[in-house]
């Protein structure tokens, strides 16, 4: 029944929207996938940055005027987005393959959503460090906590929104993927 959907979708599937059986093939292969793509930009982008951040921290950041645990949270934080954005890499590149594409996606949907939410929280536990660590010589007042609270809840509310609307986005493509399926 599924392979008759299949075969239903594919022939009302636009010609110029379609791919070729090699495009297809080398999409499946490499994992070139536009979501997965989108995916990869996203990791490579986010390690970059925070390599670059774990290189000139101690120098840019006086690490050395911080308190030591301070900066050893945040290399630690650090080295796990770096583990998470690792462990994303081979999320990405490990197809599920079950006995139908419907079963494949379903089982692929749900490690997705898995892995979105570990990604929402290790960015969110990542940012908190690291503005612990910008904070933590700060001689503290009653003006500068508020504002300072104020500025932070405001920063991880809106890091938490926009990084929960790209992994929906992503979530409903795959979604979409899986009603076109029947």
């Amino acid at each position: 029944m599924e392979l008759d959907n299949l075969k239903s979708e594919y022939q009302n599937t636009d010609s110029n929207d379609s791919k070729s059986a090699n495009e297809l093939s080398k999409m499946r292969c490499s994992g070139s996938h536009p979501v997965l793509k989108g995916i990869k930009k996203q990791l490579i982008f986010e390690s970059v940055l925070w390599t670059l951040i774990l290189i000139v921290f101690y120098d840019f950041f006086d690490g050395h005027l911080r308190v030591f645990y301070w900066n050893v949270l945040l290399i630690l934080s650090i080295v796990l987005v770096l583990l998470h954005n690792v462990l994303g890499f081979i999320v990405v590149k490990t197809p599920i393959n079950d006995t139908s594409i419907k079963k494949s996606l379903k089982k692929y949907l749900s490690k997705i959503k898995r892995y979105s939410i570990a990604s929402i929280v290790s960015r969110v536990l990542a940012v908190t460090i690291f503005m612990g660590f910008l904070t933590s010589n700060v001689v503290w007042n009653t003006h500068k906590h508020w504002v300072s609270l104020v500025i932070f809840i405001t920063m991880i509310i809106t890091q938490v929104y926009f990084l929960n609307k790209v992994w929906n986005k992503r979530i409903k493509k795959i979604e979409n993927q899986m009603e076109i399926l029947g």
